[in-house]
């Protein structure tokens, strides 16, 4: 049977580099309210792995270099991964019909000037 500390070990080597990968992939993914919400989840995890790292380097621990890993494609895939517009939840039907009848409207009075 497996000691605590070992239960503990797997899941510092093998759960938390996962839930981040799944973290980030949720933040990329979605759209809308449920991007906000994926995104500050994902802040979240990148503080916790942060701290994590630090902790396993400072300590010379066996799982550094998953914990380094895991860290560097959080961060280098926030920013190479294109993201949904987390606007959309933002846009408002009503302004975008004022914008089209006023583009409309415009156009109108162009076609009749000339």
């Amino acid at each position: 049977m497996l000691s605590p500390a070992q239960i503990m070990s797997m899941m510092d080597i093998v759960f938390i580099p996962i839930s981040c990968g799944i973290a980030l992939m949720f933040a990329k993914l979605t759209r809308g309210e449920t991007a906000r919400k994926a995104e500050k989840n994902f802040f979240a995890f990148l503080v916790v792995m942060t701290l994590i790292t630090i902790r396993t380097v400072v300590l010379c621990d066996e799982a550094w270099l998953i914990h380094t890993t895991t860290l560097g494609t959080m961060i280098v895939g926030a920013l190479a991964i294109p993201s949904h517009d987390t606007f959309i939840a933002d846009a408002s039907p009503r302004r975008d019909a004022d914008q089209s009848y006023h583009y409309a409207e415009t156009t109108m009075t162009s076609r009749q000037m000339t």
